[in-house]
């Protein structure tokens, strides 16, 4: 089994593997729950939350404290009022489906052969 693991491919693969089972795991839980955080940075201010199978990341022009939430879908009314400068949504399979390709090339490509790489000649032989 030692063997399996040896070289950076399988390594980085497990990896990999590991990130989209994450990304699959919070793509599930975002159908029953809403959760985000919103961080500043200098004078804007960040949300990046998920729900419905959605990421969202949204900037605001003006800065705002740490905050983490989450509530369920169910009793979630989320209200956006303010000045946005933009909003970004993408859907998780987005991130779980390209992780998941590399990871299964990572993991059951065959790896290369090792090249012997020759001695060089002594050149204290003249």
């Amino acid at each position: 089994m030692s063997i399996f693991f040896q070289g950076w491919r399988r390594k980085l693969g497990i990896v990999t593997l590991a990130m989209a089972c994450m990304s699959c795991l919070f793509w599930i839980r975002s159908y029953t729950w809403i959760e985000g955080v919103r961080f500043p940075v200098s004078d804007v201010s960040y949300d990046v939350y998920m729900s419905h199978g959605i990421v969202h990341i949204m900037k605001w022009d003006r800065p705002n404290d740490w905050r983490v939430y989450s509530k369920p879908t169910r009793k979630a009314i989320m209200r956006w009022s303010g000045p946005r400068a933009w909003k970004c949504a993408f859907r998780f399979w987005w991130v779980v489906t390209p992780l998941t390709l590399l990871s299964s090339y990572l993991l059951l490509g065959k790896p290369k052969p090792r090249i012997a790489k020759p001695n060089p000649p002594n050149s204290t032989s003249f």
